[in-house]
Parts: C-alpha cells; structure tokens; sequence
C-alpha cells in the first residue's frame, strides 16, 4: 500500500528536495509551508508528518501540540527535521510527543531509514492497537469478535449473532453499568420495536451457557447490567 506524508516546511528548496526524495522511495507526498495550513491538510489523515520548528503563523512545536489533542490524529507519527541541531527544541518536541528529531544534514539514505522505521513502528502500535479493540478478556471469559468466538476457562460455547453481541459490549464496558436501554440502542438500533424485555431473556440465555461463570453478569436493580471484573 502506497504511503502518503505530509511535508510541513517553509524552506522551498529543501521541501522540493524532500519531494523529490520522498516520490523516489514511492511516498504519495503532500506539502505545506505554515502551520496552519499543516492543520488543514492533516485532515486528509497522511501516515506521516515531517514538521520543520520554525514556521509561519504557527510554529512546529504548537502544530505538534494541536495533533498530539485531537483523537482523529494522535496516532499520525511526526518528525521532526530542523534546520540546527538544538537540544532545547529536541527535548521539547519529544516531551509534546514527537516520534523522533533530525537535522537537515542528515543523509538521504539514513533520513528514509528513519522514516521507514517510524512509519513500521507506528503501523505495529495500530495493529496492537486494532487487535485490543476486537478481544476482551476478563478473568475465565476471552471474547474475539473478529472470530465470533466465546471462551470460558479456554472452553468453547455457542452463542447466537445478538447473544454474542450483547456479550461483547457488555463485556467491553466492563465494570460499567449499562441500562436496557443504553443496550437496546446499540445492539438492535434505535428505531428498533423491540422491548426491553428482549435484554433481559438474552442476559438470561447467556447466564445458562456460562455455567458456574453465570455470576459474572450482575443484575444492577433499577439500573441495568454490568459485567464483574475478577
């Protein structure tokens, strides 16, 4: 898959010169020359963003600041490359969140190296995380929706397609209280005419397949369903 990178850099020549670099190895690059403008295009989500310290409008370390606060972006790995070396502005960068600090005399073969590493390093951290948002484990109960698979104590059991799902979101909220409503919305969907009687005799038919593990979905009175952390 091609990979794209955002350049963000008021030096022309070294942004050309890094284009040029960049489209050689088969990077899709976009390019920008104040931080502003950083801001606006990181919104096309590139892999990667090699920030310059000093800019216009804002600097690189404040464009740094507003990537590393905003969800949709916090992930993009950022490098930065600055024109002098500053232990100052590198301690900086890194505290904020910066994956790694260069300086434009760095070699083309070992700026690609480090680029490639980040961008490898970053993709791993995605797949971990990817992985932990699909599989929930707590005490004898392992759930993998990918799989559609439900373990107790490693064995196991059979759950039909709504069963399993309101398993797993109960499970994925453990320890939180999730009222028949909260569940009704998002297991059958708001426009959905069903009661919310429905919960409670699937919490029931769950119950009866976890065996001596029954206890692990406890009945809030008045309130709901929560799944007990062990």
């Amino acid at each position: 898959m091609i990979q794209k990178i955002l350049i963000v850099n008021k030096d022309r020549e070294y942004m050309n010169w890094l284009v040029q670099l960049l489209n050689s190895e088969d990077f899709t690059v976009s390019c920008a020359d104040d931080g502003k403008e950083a801001l606006e295009k990181i919104g096309e989500l590139p892999d990667m963003v090699i920030l310059d310290t000093s800019l216009r409008k804002m600097n690189g370390l404040e464009v740094l600041h507003e990537i590393r606060h905003n969800e949709q972006y916090k992930h993009i790995p950022v490098i930065f490359i600055a024109s002098q070396d500053s232990e100052a502005a590198e301690i900086a960068a890194l505290e904020i969140g910066a994956n790694d600090f260069l300086t434009k005399q760095i070699s083309a073969s070992k700026l690609i190296a480090r680029i490639k590493s980040n961008l490898k390093k970053a993709s791993d951290l995605q797949e971990l995380y990817n992985d932990l948002q699909h599989r929930v484990k707590i005490g004898p109960l392992e759930i993998d929706k990918i799989k559609h698979e439900v373990l107790i104590e490693g064995n196991l059991i059979s759950l039909p397609r709504k069963e399993f799902d309101v398993l797993f979101y109960l499970a994925s909220q453990s320890e939180k209280v999730i009222n028949r409503d909260k569940i009704l919305k998002e297991i059958w969907g708001s426009n959905s005419l069903v009661k919310k009687r429905t919960v409670d005799v699937h919490i029931r038919k769950i119950r009866m397949k976890m065996g001596s593990h029954f206890d692990l979905i406890q009945t809030i009175k008045g309130s709901g369903y929560k799944i007990k952390s062990t």
